[in-house]
């Protein structure tokens, strides 16, 4: 019996082909058998897939019922934004300065009034001398005095300050003290974000109270004397009552309006001024000369009209070196208003909402000493007849 063709040529095969056929059978075997793992542990990556797929679906609920449950213990959230917050600092300050000029224009513009009322006021002497006690607590301004053209900045600026400060919120140390209280016993330590949340929301349960009208009156009263005390010497009013009212109510209690909105805010907002020093030298270099390149301040020069002063516009611009000898910071009118939030432990990095507005001097080519641009104005000459009154 004669075999087949295929079977004869199968017999005449050589050894090495048959070897390389025995070699692929096998890798064959050894690759299905690897296909057939890797679909299996495919499909147990996609029951662990579809698994985590599920778990993330129940946290994004637990993440959505905890976010309710926050708005539930915290139902209060203000609509005040930095966008507020810079509107209403600017009108405050546009309030104070138009307070201002408003009682101080006669003595800069009719000398035979300004004369006659300089008589008078060695008759009050408690006036004058309160009205230089209170600008010598804050020595850039009372230093400034005598500069062209500044006699309502440097008041603007005393009455921005004062009434800033004052109007400190009575609660505030009390609240303060419960945060620090909060924070050291709390551990793992209490994010800032839950903290600043809390606050907001205790100062706005605090202002609610039905007592709080009647605190907040007080304050304004006090505030509104303890300034008719410096500055009574320019009113105009027919009475003291109609002046007392017109603090009141043009300065005072705006500003504490604004304090009470910033304090009810889940962001933290907040003033910063620079320390003015004679020269730019003495007055952190490095940070002053910074903001002068980032634009991070406003500058105007005494020494030209309180025109709008740029480094970066001058021709040629002054080197670093340059700056620091003939750049001199008098004094700070308008503090910057500056604003953090809290998302997180550390919280953003402060943005600043409006940019701090400070007199220089800058005369490198003329002026060898910065007091020789000062004159007698009219708020020099009452400086001055306070400080006899002092004696």
């Amino acid at each position: 019996m004669r075999s087949s063709p295929q079977e004869d040529s199968k017999c005449c095969w050589p050894a090495s082909v048959e070897r390389s056929i025995y070699v692929h059978d096998e890798n064959y075997a050894k690759l299905s058998k690897e296909h057939s793992q890797v679909l299996a542990d495919q499909e147990k990556l996609r029951s662990e897939v579809t698994a985590l797929v599920s778990d993330n679906e129940k946290l994004k609920q637990s993440v959505d019922a905890r976010e309710s449950q926050i708005l539930v213990l915290r139902p209060y959230r203000t609509d005040f934004t930095r966008h507020h917050a810079k509107e209403d600092f600017e009108k405050l300050v546009a309030r104070i300065d138009d307070w201002v000029m408003n009682r101080i224009e006669k003595f800069l513009v009719d000398e035979k009034f300004a004369e006659q009322w300089l008589n008078w006021l060695p008759y009050f002497p408690q006036v004058a001398a309160g009205f230089h006690q209170a600008l010598d607590s804050y020595h850039d301004l009372s230093s400034s005095i005598g500069y062209p053209d500044i006699d309502q900045d440097i008041l603007s600026a005393y009455i921005l300050r004062f009434v800033w400060q004052g109007a400190d919120i009575q609660y505030r140390e009390l609240v303060g003290e419960i945060e620090r209280t909060m924070t050291s016993c709390a551990n793992p330590s209490l994010d800032m974000s839950a903290v600043h949340s809390w606050r907001a929301q205790t100062y706005h349960a605090l202002f609610s109270r039905p007592e709080y009208s009647n605190i907040r009156q007080e304050r304004i009263d006090d505030l509104a004397s303890e300034l008719v005390q410096v500055l009574g010497f320019v009113s105009h009013d027919s009475d003291m009552a109609t002046f007392v009212r017109s603090i009141s109510s043009e300065i005072i209690e705006p500003c504490i309006s604004l304090c009470e909105k910033i304090l009810r805010s889940h962001e933290e907002f907040y003033i910063e001024t620079i320390n003015p020093g004679t020269i730019m030298s003495q007055d952190r270099p490095e940070e002053l000369h910074q903001r002068l390149q980032d634009d991070d301040i406003n500058c105007r020069n005494v020494a030209e009209c309180c025109s709008i002063f740029m480094t970066n516009k001058l021709k040629p611009i002054p080197t670093k070196e340059k700056l620091e000898k003939h750049l001199h910071i008098l004094c700070s009118i308008r503090p910057a208003l500056k604003a953090r939030e809290f998302q997180n432990s550390t919280g953003q990095e402060a943005q600043t909402i409006v940019k701090e507005t400070v007199l220089i001097l800058w005369d490198p080519d003329g002026l060898q000493d910065p007091t020789e641009l000062k004159s007698e104005t009219w708020l020099s000459r009452v400086y001055k007849h306070s400080m006899m009154q002092q004696k």
